[in-house]
C-alpha cells in the first residue's frame, strides 16, 4: 500500500509558469512621450500653437533639430539661434541656458533634438 502511494505522489508534479521573456509594450504611443532614446537623444511631439520648453539651464551644447512634420516650428535657444524650421528641415545651432520649440500654424509637429556638449578647457 505504500509503494502506491509513493508511485502517485511521484507522478504528481506541478508546473510554474515561465516569465515572459518578450518585453511589454508601453502604454504611452512613442509620439505622444518625450524621452531619451539614447544618450543625448530626445522625441517630442507638440501640439497645434504648442510650445514645448525644452531647459531653462542647459549648459554650452551645440544641439542637432530635425522637423518632421507637419507643422512648421519656431526655434529660440539662447546664446543660439531663433529660427523657423520648416517640416523635413535640419539645423545645427549653438545653444546654452534656454530652449524653447513652438509649432506656427494649425497641425502638430514631431520634433528630434540630438544633443552634443562643448567641452571647455
Amino acid at each position: 500500500m505504500s509503494k502506491g502511494k509513493a508511485t502517485a505522489a511521484a507522478k504528481q508534479k506541478r508546473t510554474v509558469p515561465q516569465k515572459s521573456t518578450v518585453p511589454q509594450e508601453s502604454a504611452v504611443p512613442a509620439h505622444d512621450a518625450a524621452f531619451p532614446c539614447r544618450s543625448g537623444h530626445w522625441t517630442v511631439s507638440i501640439e497645434p500653437r504648442g510650445a514645448a520648453f525644452i531647459s531653462q539651464t542647459l549648459r554650452p551644447c551645440h544641439m542637432v533639430i530635425q522637423n518632421h512634420g507637419p507643422g512648421q516650428i519656431w526655434l529660440a535657444a539662447g546664446y543660439g539661434d531663433l529660427m523657423d524650421l520648416s517640416p523635413g528641415k535640419l539645423r545645427v545651432t549653438y545653444v546654452e541656458g534656454n530652449l524653447t520649440v513652438q509649432v506656427r500654424g494649425d497641425q502638430p509637429a514631431l520634433i528630434e533634438l540630438e544633443f552634443f556638449p562643448v567641452f571647455l578647457k
